[in-house]
């Protein structure tokens, strides 16, 4: 993580996850909103723009209250029309055809797109959305989740990955001294 990714992310989101309250809160409270750039940058180092998409944002909360935040931080709109999300649930190393989004839409430079369990319970999760879909955004914690963009060969390349397919770490991912849920 660095200074461009937490300023990107975090001051352009709308709202962001606290599983432990099973809520989902305004980014003002986050604690590195409103930083300035250069405080990031002294924090966490400076970068150059990101070269594809990224998975910026996984909220697993009870029930089927879930999303995925994906950034662009490649200076330029990119048409989702070559993007899935893969989720391989329990360690698995298959993915079905259950287990697929295909992301749909434009995401503009320097903005988030947002894909959410469409029978999340919180409304708030479904009002921030771009689009909903319960088929891979139905993890529960351990479940590695891909996202993936077509090839010029007609394959998909992953861009980013939450998790490690084909290992299931019990309960939830380590994340440096935290896990990805409580």
């Amino acid at each position: 993580l660095n200074s461009h990714d937490i300023v990107e992310t975090i001051n352009s989101n709308k709202w962001f996850c606290d599983e432990t309250k099973d809520t989902v809160e305004y980014v003002h409270n986050h604690p590195e909103y409103g930083k300035s750039k250069e405080e990031l940058d002294a924090a966490y180092g400076a970068s150059d723009a990101s070269t594809d998409l990224f998975i910026s944002e996984y909220c697993e909360g009870s029930s089927n209250n879930k999303y995925l935040e994906i950034y662009n931080g490649t200076g330029a709109d990119i048409d989702l029309a070559n993007y899935q999300l893969w989720n391989y649930a329990n360690g698995s190393t298959e993915l079905n055809k259950y287990s697929v989004v295909q992301l749909e839409g434009i995401i503009k430079a320097g903005d988030v797109f947002v894909v959410s369990n469409s029978s999340a319970a919180l409304q708030d999760i479904l009002d921030n959305s771009d689009q909903n879909s319960s088929n891979a955004v139905n993890f529960n914690g351990d479940d590695a989740v891909a996202l993936v963009k077509k090839n010029a060969e007609g394959g998909y390349d992953i861009v980013d990955l939450f998790g490690v397919i084909g290992v299931d770490p019990g309960k939830a991912w380590a994340i440096g001294d935290y896990l990805s849920v409580v």
